[in-house]
């Protein structure tokens, strides 16, 4: 079994808070050595994965034998370790039964495996290592422009489940649309991304449950990753993103004593 660690490189150094943005000189090193100009795209959000092989030990050893029989179901046969599918089922399942405002749902979940579109959205979250390295990658996406079409589809779909005639929800059904026509495209935009935070709130606490760490990112370029998945042909926007993979018994961070605010600090009584 191998051990590498993956570093992105990536071209733009961005400050988003003084909007300054300046050229990594690592990245233009890397390109001009490795006489890369011809290969790869080097303008936008390009970028440049470095993998560097830092350890190997042989199947007899202990190591691989725990992550054979805890994170391979026991095949041993070199493959990558990906989430297991019921446990992927499990966390779908929390996302479905997230609370979200009326019960609305006013967003799509992208749940992404596709290496080559992993690679293509890493420059667009910030070169971060985790969008090509974690098993899945879990992309929010809230719909935009929410209106009448969506509560009516909600409003069936309530119907049918409950075995319940349309009518009779027709008074909420008037309610809500009155209540989310009067906000601005611009609001109603801002309050369905806020319902991605909802359904990510399950997601971690389902995960947990199963041992598989979250990464929660609003590091990235919402224009780039919409631009770069279609979704404003779609009628959405990248509101989140979410890594996940198994979680490893050796990794020291989990232990760290966790850094808040005292209960003091944070809670008002009145």
């Amino acid at each position: 079994m191998y051990l590498r660690a993956s570093e992105y490189v990536y071209r733009h150094n961005f400050n988003r808070q003084t909007d300054e943005d300046t050229i990594n000189p690592l990245f233009n090193e890397i390109v001009s050595s490795l006489e890369l100009e011809d290969v790869i795209d080097t303008t936008g959000f390009a970028g440049i994965t470095v993998d560097v092989p830092m350890g190997y030990w042989r199947k007899s050893n202990m190591i691989h034998h725990w992550f054979v029989n805890n994170l391979a179901d026991g095949v041993d046969e070199c493959q990558p370790i990906t989430v297991r599918r019921e446990d992927l089922e499990t966390l779908k399942e929390a996302i479905q039964l997230s609370t979200s405002s009326y019960g609305l749902q006013p967003y799509k979940i992208f749940i992404i495996e596709n290496a080559e579109l992993r690679a293509k959205l890493q420059p667009a979250a910030w070169g971060q290592s985790q969008i090509v390295d974690a098993s899945h990658v879990i992309v929010f996406a809230n719909i935009v422009n929410f209106g009448d079409q969506e509560i009516d589809s909600y409003i069936n779909n309530l119907a049918e489940t409950r075995g319940i005639e349309i009518e009779s929800v027709k008074g909420y059904a008037d309610f809500m649309k009155m209540k989310i026509n009067a906000l601005s495209v611009e609001k109603r935009d801002v309050w369905t991304s806020k319902q991605t935070y909802l359904a990510l709130a399950n997601l971690m606490n389902a995960a947990a449950e199963l041992k598989i760490d979250v990464t929660p990112m609003e590091g990235f370029e919402p224009e780039a990753v919409n631009e770069i998945m279609g979704l404003k042909e779609l009628g959405l926007n990248a509101s989140l993103i979410a890594t996940i993979g198994y979680r490893h018994n050796e990794d020291l961070t989990q232990h760290y004593a966790k850094v808040r605010k005292p209960k003091s600090e944070l809670f008002i009584n009145l």
